[in-house]
């Protein structure tokens, strides 16, 4: 409904709008690959680190598609066209996330269930973005078909190749089995979303060699070349909001933890917070990233202060699902979480708990808007 409200002023020819209306209602079933019990694996590990993979969706695996410059040409464009939004769509693919890898069970998967639902949506979205930017002036012989084939096997990728190095990174193993159980998952969702047949699913070999090959096609070679402004723009909106959310004193944590998930990653990789312009990370803070990474590897199985090691761990995924659960509420949200991840992860969404929160925000927010008072003056 979302999508149709904002697309819904194009003038579609050829009866586009109708034979969309009708995929709607006819919707392709899930491949006859799919494995239940790898689907309900790669759900059960969400469902244990989702606020983990939260941190590395909006930390790693969106900054990586910021710095490809199709990629970021088309969100940017897109954002600006539909909503005049950026950080609108940094919520729906948060919310996309949680559809897809928070039901589990393949129901969630089948005609009629959430995963199942959004998937089939992002391949009638897909189909209005082409003519969306299409018709806005798209340069298809530098940049060829806006979210083309190459672009949403990427998007696997990004969410997962990209998304189990953020994890492990963070002190968080993830184990072959579990990698082939999420990358089953989400190869149901790239079928299910549009990805050639042919191409699915993906298997763990296939996953590195396309993100060696994808990385040689999209990133420099060395340091010494920046993403696009486009790309730019995109980062340094994610990181203001992100900023937004944090407590008094950690305002450069997001910098930080972008520049810090991404070292050690395999490849050109590295060089995507420099490529976006990400601010310098913050030693403190970096240390303090790696004091955390030290104690998830071990002392995160220890009784009692392994369940504290835990807690401080997800603090930053809670504090992000929670903010925007609130910016977005009341009315129509681009954000929001199941009842059974709610309790699972331990947040808390009520209108008590949101009042506090929204206090706590006008006191951070009126303390900020001071010491940039302040700022300014002395300049």
């Amino acid at each position: 409904e979302q999508m149709f409200a904002y697309m819904g002023e194009m003038k579609h020819r050829g009866g586009r709008t109708a034979l969309a209306q009708k995929w709607y209602e006819s919707p392709a079933e899930p491949p006859d690959w799919m494995c239940t019990e790898l689907l309900v694996e790669g759900q059960r590990f969400f469902a244990v680190h989702g606020l983990e993979m939260s941190v590395a969706l909006f930390f790693a695996s969106l900054p990586t598609s910021y710095a490809v410059t199709q990629a970021a040409s088309v969100l940017h464009r897109v954002s600006d066209l539909a909503t005049n939004d950026l950080v609108r769509r940094v919520a729906e693919t948060g919310h996309m996330l949680i559809d897809v890898m928070g039901m589990a069970g393949d129901g969630s998967f089948r005609a009629g269930g959430r995963a199942h639902g959004t998937a089939c949506g992002l391949r009638v979205l897909h189909g209005f973005v082409r003519e969306l930017v299409r018709a806005h002036g798209w340069d298809t012989s530098t940049f060829g078909e806006p979210a083309n084939q190459e672009m949403l096997i990427s998007t696997l990728l990004d969410f997962t190749v990209v998304t189990w190095h953020a994890i492990e990174r963070m002190g968080v193993p993830v184990s072959l089995q579990v990698r082939r159980a999420h990358l089953h998952a989400w190869s149901v969702v790239g079928y299910l979303m549009g990805v050639a047949p042919a191409l699915l699913p993906l298997e763990l070999e296939d996953a590195s060699a396309l993100s060696r090959l994808l990385q040689e096609r999209h990133f420099p070679a060395d340091d010494s070349a920046i993403a696009t402004a486009q790309g730019q723009q995109l980062a340094a909106a994610l990181l203001e909001q992100m900023r937004s959310f944090m407590p008094l004193g950690w305002g450069r944590m997001p910098a930080t933890l972008m520049h810090w998930l991404f070292e050690g990653a395999v490849g050109r990789a590295a060089f995507v917070p420099k490529s976006l312009g990400v601010p310098p990370p913050s030693r403190v803070l970096r240390l303090v990233l790696n004091a955390q990474r030290w104690m998830n590897l071990h002392l995160l199985d220890l009784p009692g202060i392994g369940s504290v090691v835990g807690w401080m761990s997800r603090r930053f995924g809670k504090l992000v699902i929670l903010s925007f659960v609130d910016l977005y509420a009341p009315g129509p949200s681009p954000f929001s979480v199941p009842e059974e991840l709610l309790q699972s992860w331990r947040l808390h969404s009520g209108a008590r708990a949101s009042g506090a929160r929204a206090k706590r925000n006008a006191v951070r927010g009126r303390i900020r808007s001071r010491r940039v008072d302040r700022a300014k003056l002395k300049r």
